[in-house]
């Protein structure tokens, strides 16, 4: 999880947050009510371990996303809905770019920046 201590977060209660958080809003509802999801948050491990239980494939071990796949990921989760949005001109841009900041962490967001 090089993700979430380069965005700070090094308690395994803020990991589970923050993977809820960022979950679309069916897995999010899904996700909240796992057995290690509403024992206090603190079992990152058996968070996880539950949840790729739910996802056939997920736990191979080397199976990696290239930086090539996450602009992807983000071009049809964040660009493209920003960019229809933004063609309508309903927004104004620093309005946007605040609020998709504000999305992260607020340490990954402050380094993004600087």
């Amino acid at each position: 999880m090089t993700l979430c201590l380069d965005a700070g977060l090094v308690s395994r209660k803020d990991k589970i947050h923050w993977v809820i958080h960022y979950a679309d809003h069916n897995k999010a509802e899904f996700w909240s009510t796992l057995d290690t999801a509403t024992d206090g948050f603190s079992d990152w491990d058996a968070f996880s371990k539950e949840l790729l239980n739910y996802y056939s494939g997920a736990s191979v071990k080397d199976h990696c996303y290239t930086k090539a796949d996450l602009k992807t990921l983000l071009y049809h989760q964040v660009q493209k809905p920003m960019d229809l949005v933004q063609k309508k001109k309903k927004l104004p841009e620093d309005y946007i770019n605040k609020k998709f900041l504000k999305g992260f962490p607020p340490r990954f967001w402050k380094s993004l920046l600087t």
